[in-house]
């Protein structure tokens, strides 16, 4: 299932499953093409994944709950610099 308002938001939803590889070269031209980005909300440490847990919980996220296995050093996001 692929959705995207055709109206007025940015709001989708993606439920796909990438056992082929079509689905996954679809996505990759979607993402350097700009149709579609990760929205990150929060980063947690592992140390801290219980008050991770909780805030997804509450379902206030307004995008993915990151929680960090290895140092920040070996963290880079989409676009940093």
């Amino acid at each position: 299932m692929l959705r995207t308002s055709r109206v007025g938001t940015k709001k989708a939803i993606f439920t796909m499953s990438l056992n082929r590889a079509e689905d996954l070269i679809f996505l990759k031209e979607l993402i350097e093409a700009g149709k579609m980005r990760t929205v990150i909300d929060k980063h947690y440490p592992l140390s801290e994944v219980a008050e991770a847990h909780k805030y997804s919980e509450k379902g206030h996220a307004k995008g993915k709950i990151i929680v960090t296995v290895a140092g920040e050093s070996h963290v880079k996001e989409i676009g940093a610099t």
